[in-house]
């Protein structure tokens, strides 16, 4: 019987390698790949009931595994699978899910790069990069759950600079976050940031087309300073449900 494994083992080894080298040989020789990594985890210890199975417990409050590759000068793509304890297996196991799959293609000059695919959306692209902590909180929108900080779908993307402070972040989604669409409806999104030297404003605003009168959009003002470690953020937001005046509904 164990002999029955170890073949069984080997095999699915001498295939996964296969597999692996298939995938490089239709790489480009001049692809620039890079892997990286993040894991934060929490020491919990709930004193207030002690006796709870998991009143002492070590967790994983986001593991990330992400590889980028430059194609050539043109295109860019990025894979990222992402776990932690909200998502299990039917055996209560930790499940990796798709985070992130997109490509980029920067051939449009000074309009901007176009994406495609599952990608990070304008709700808090410019405020997660000053926020700091983003693995211990939220940002305010994401934190009471008025919209996915990711989404399938296609993008327009100018990050302001230095010589062109002006920016811009145009997305057309499904706005069912990393769940595949269940309607028919499409969410637009539009972030416009200006930077000025340590500072960054930023003005949102993003509407959803449910059907019926379930419409609901979101408008937020961003402001955020940075020096390097040191950052400051305020954000201020303003969502409407078309529904939720409608008795019944």
């Amino acid at each position: 019987m164990a002999m029955t494994r170890l073949e069984h083992g080997s095999l699915v080894g001498l295939f996964c390698a296969a597999l692996a080298l298939q995938i490089v040989s239709v790489v480009p020789c001049h692809a620039q790949g890079r892997v990286s990594g993040v894991a934060f985890g929490d020491a919990a210890w709930n004193v207030s009931d002690y006796r709870a199975p998991d009143s002492l417990a070590f967790r994983f409050r986001r593991v990330q595994f992400t590889f980028d590759n430059d194609l050539d000068s043109l295109f860019a793509i990025r894979f990222q699978l992402e776990a932690d304890e909200n998502e299990l297996t039917s055996k209560g196991r930790i499940a990796p899910y798709i985070k992130q799959a997109w490509l980029r293609w920067s051939g449009l000059g000074s309009v901007g790069d176009l994406l495609m695919g599952l990608q990070p959306t304008p709700l808090a692209v410019v405020a997660e990069g000053i926020w700091g902590y983003r693995s211990l909180e939220k940002t305010i929108l994401d934190l009471h759950g008025l919209g996915g900080t990711t989404d399938m779908g296609v993008a327009l993307q100018q990050v302001p600079t230095a010589p062109r402070p002006l920016g811009w972040h145009l997305m057309v989604m499904n706005g069912n976050g990393l769940k595949p669409e269940n309607n028919s409806s499409k969410k637009v999104a539009l972030s416009v940031p200006v930077r000025l030297n340590e500072w960054v404003i930023e003005a949102m605003a993003d509407f959803e087309g449910e059907p019926g009168p379930a419409d609901k959009w979101t408008a937020k003002l961003f402001t955020g300073w940075q020096n390097g470690a040191n950052a400051f953020g305020l954000e201020s937001f303003r969502r409407v449900n078309g529904a939720a005046g409608i008795a019944g509904a």
